[in-house]
């Protein structure tokens, strides 16, 4: 009779085990899976992974962000310093003087600077010019003439350059040929198409589009006579 009534018992159980399930996967059909993940996620040794996540994440992201940072620094900087530069760069003038300095670029392609300068009575030669045009500026020399054009360029821009005496000069001691003309700023006298209005010591004026030669003393004895002085920038 006992046995009996414990069989009972196991196999009531056993239903209502069994109807429970039921139940509960009809209420939850989609949550099985999820439980098992869950549990299995619990269950897995996950205390190595994330620690190494967190350090990986960790490492990379402030890299990148002072990567970035230094970027845009360096590129303000760069753009300040291009600023700096620009605004300091000098502008090319000539010094301000009476009678006026010119700015050219007509000459090698180089910024120069070309005015007058007047002769004194004092001046005894050709190549005492060099000291007169030194009054006007430190650097300044008797200019030379390469061509026509340029002569013609002062003749233009120059107020009295026609007229007025060059930088070219005949060596000491020799006759008027093209062989011992020197010119006072050291450049070459490569162009001296020259009409004879003197005797020696002769000077060179300019008379556009070309020069005469006349007599240095004579020429510059009334004091009004002008001297063309350049220098370079």
């Amino acid at each position: 009779m006992r046995f009996v009534l414990f069989g009972l018992l196991c196999l009531g159980v056993t239903v209502v085990f069994v109807q429970a399930r039921k139940q509960c996967r009809a209420r939850y059909p989609n949550d099985q899976t999820k439980a098992i993940s869950q549990i299995q996620t619990f269950l897995a040794p996950v205390a190595t992974v994330k620690p190494v996540v967190k350090k990986t994440v960790a490492a990379v992201k402030p890299a990148a962000k002072k990567a970035v940072a230094k970027k845009v620094v360096a590129k303000k900087v760069v753009k300040k310093v291009a600023a700096k530069k620009a605004v300091a760069k000098p502008k090319i003038a000539c010094p301000k003087a009476y009678p006026p300095w010119h700015l050219t670029y007509r000459f090698n392609n180089r910024a120069r600077c070309v005015g007058l300068k007047n002769v004194p009575k004092s001046t005894r030669d050709t190549v005492d010019l060099a000291a007169v045009c030194k009054t006007k500026h430190p650097k300044a020399k008797p200019m030379s003439f390469h061509s026509a054009s340029q002569v013609e360029w002062c003749k233009k821009n120059v107020f009295a350059c026609n007229g007025a005496l060059t930088g070219m000069y005949v060596a000491a001691g020799k006759n008027l040929a093209p062989a011992n003309l020197r010119n006072l700023d050291g450049e070459p006298a490569d162009w001296h198409p020259v009409q004879t209005f003197g005797a020696p010591p002769l000077a060179f004026q300019i008379v556009s589009p070309i020069l005469h030669a006349v007599n240095f003393k004579s020429y510059t004895a009334p004091g009004v006579t002008n001297v063309v002085c350049a220098f370079w920038l």
